[in-house]
């Protein structure tokens, strides 16, 4: 899933990481700079139920990161 939160691009799937469902997060943030973008990876873990609810999880982490380190 892709989306625009407060001028960066955040991307979120789930993958599995030592055997364990994870939200991994990616979040493009426009630096001051002509075109270039800074670049933030991140794997959330969580006791997900299933890949809906890593998601759902790790784009609201990311929106919460974006507040804090961006905005």
């Amino acid at each position: 899933m892709e989306m625009t939160y407060a001028s960066c691009t955040v991307g979120v799937t789930a993958g599995v990481a030592d055997g364990n469902l994870v939200a991994s997060v990616r979040i493009y943030w426009p630096s001051n700079e002509d075109a270039a973008m800074q670049t933030y990876e991140f794997e959330v873990p969580g006791n997900f139920l299933d890949e809906k609810e890593a998601i759902v999880f790790g784009t609201e982490w990311a929106k919460e990161w974006i507040d804090e380190h961006c905005v």
